[in-house]
């Protein structure tokens, strides 16, 4: 190098240092600037790039952790949402197994409620129902609880409730989410419609047991040899099958004394009711016109009524010594227009009698009533049979002897009439025996005898019947009698 010349004399590795080092400064500026301010700016460029991919990781996993999240929630509310399906899928298949048996229904429905809430280990649930309580085996009435109630015909018939045994974080309802209200209401409302459906069925077969009823009525009624009685035990059996009674009677009201005629009473009079056969069946009409005791009230109102504590309806007036004991009455009065003809009593049924009850059997004494109208007749028309055959019997014993006595008027004419021949024969003979032309006519000319003369005279046969014939129109052929004729005067006079 042209600076260590002029330097004293220096080692050649020393040389060499130095030179490297002159070379290394001489250089530093353009390594600077070509190859060290070019590095640097792209470590600050990865740095910042480092940074920026820090950044969004971090935003990536709050996103992540944040969606995760959202998963979760949404599967545990998707997990919600399957169990309340299943609830209502599960009251369905209840209501297909169970149907026609509502106290099940009530049951299973209570035992499947808990596992469809939140927290199924803490749940328990109770249905009141028409005073009826059903409910889980863990059931505790507390402060943690969802109500809702069952609605039918717009009336409020019970409640569904689900309650918490322990306290709960508070999220939409307490500690019930928003989705178990809606379950709630919803079990609420299917129970309403399932009470519906039964109640609907229920009357539907109710309905078809009374017609089924009344159309079994409707043969014996028309039965020609069907008497009273028998279509009063018909109306009884029936009566009894429609509303469960034990006991009854069907009566009819004696049109002449108005006495009420009981026809089917002794069946009251088997097994338990020890009351006398030689009582009789009649509840006679009492002096003041009224039908007495409780069995008598619906004959005296005309109403048909039902009590289901007899012993203290204001009409009740005790029971004769032995009668079975009466819990429950139901009594129609069978009326025909205006006319009270009869009365349906039936007792005793195991369940209180209800209204449908009454319905059902002021139907049956509407078709009773006609079998009673139908008796009637038939005993009128009997009657009327029986007294025209009387004044039939009587008009012919009548008829007989008037034939006796017309035959002999008969025999008595026509000897009369054989009689009265062989004396126009006689008299015939003696005027055909005259030899002058005879004649006999009548006041009006016509002609009752001629004799042979007088038929050969005008040239008349005698064998046509010229008799009873005018003699002007035999005789001259005229219409009118002749100008002049003296005979008409003649035969007056005599």
């Amino acid at each position: 190098m042209m600076v260590l010349t002029f330097l004293p004399d220096f080692p050649i590795w020393f040389e060499a240092l130095f030179d490297s080092t002159m070379l290394i400064v001489l250089l530093s500026p353009v390594l600077y600037y070509l190859v060290y301010r070019p590095f640097d700016q792209n470590i600050a460029d990865l740095k910042q790039v480092e940074q920026a991919l820090q950044e969004a990781n971090k935003e990536l996993e709050k996103n992540v952790g944040k969606r995760t999240a959202e998963l979760q929630k949404r599967t545990h509310d998707l997990g919600e949402r399957v169990k309340e399906l299943n609830c209502l899928y599960g009251i369905s298949h209840i209501v297909e197994k169970h149907g026609s048996s509502l106290g099940r229904v009530c049951q299973r429905i209570v035992d499947l409620i808990p596992v469809s809430w939140q927290y199924p280990e803490i749940t328990c649930a109770r249905i009141s129902l028409f005073g009826h309580l059903y409910h889980t085996e863990n059931f505790k009435e507390n402060k943690w609880n969802q109500t809702s109630n069952i609605i039918v015909k717009g009336e409020s018939i019970g409640a569904v409730e689900v309650s918490y045994l322990a306290a709960r974080p508070e999220i939409d309802e307490g500690p019930f989410l928003k989705e178990e209200r809606s379950l709630i209401d919803a079990i609420a409302s299917r129970l309403g419609r399932i009470i519906e459906r039964i109640d609907a069925e229920k009357e539907l077969r109710y309905e078809s047991n009374v017609t089924a009823a009344l159309s079994e009525l409707y043969e014996p009624i028309i039965a020609p040899l069907a008497s009273i009685k028998d279509i009063a035990r018909t109306v009884l059996d029936k009566a009894k099958s429609l509303t469960k009674s034990n006991y009854g009677y069907v009566s009819s009201i004696d049109p002449d004394t108005r006495d009420n005629v009981s026809h089917t009473l002794s069946e009251m009079l088997k097994g338990q009711c020890n009351v006398a056969k030689d009582k009789g069946i009649v509840f006679p009409l009492g002096e003041d016109g009224r039908y007495g005791g409780l069995w008598g009230q619906a004959l005296n109102s005309l109403e048909p009524f039902f009590t289901n504590s007899p012993q203290n309806h204001p009409a009740a007036r005790g029971l004769p010594q032995g009668h079975v004991p009466i819990r429950r009455f139901l009594s129609v009065p069978v009326m025909l227009g205006e006319e009270l003809v009869g009365q349906i009593a039936l007792a005793n049924k195991a369940a209180d009698y209800t209204r449908r009850d009454l319905e059902a059997i002021s139907r049956v004494a509407k078709f009773y009533a006609l079998a009673i109208q139908r008796n009637r007749a038939k005993e009128a028309l009997q009657e009327a049979n029986d007294a025209l055959e009387k004044r039939v019997a009587q008009r012919t014993k009548t008829l007989q002897s008037t034939n006796i006595t017309l035959e002999t008027e008969v025999a008595d004419r026509q000897l009369a009439e054989e009689k009265l021949q062989q004396s126009k024969a006689m008299l015939q003979a003696v005027f055909d025996g005259i030899s002058d032309p005879l004649i006999l006519v009548d006041k009006e000319c016509r002609v009752k005898i001629i004799n042979k003369v007088a038929a050969d005279y005008y040239e008349v046969d005698r064998s046509r019947d010229i008799l009873e014939k005018y003699c002007y129109h035999v005789f001259r052929g005229r219409f009118e009698p002749c100008e002049g004729c003296q005979v008409p005067k003649a035969v007056i006079d005599g």
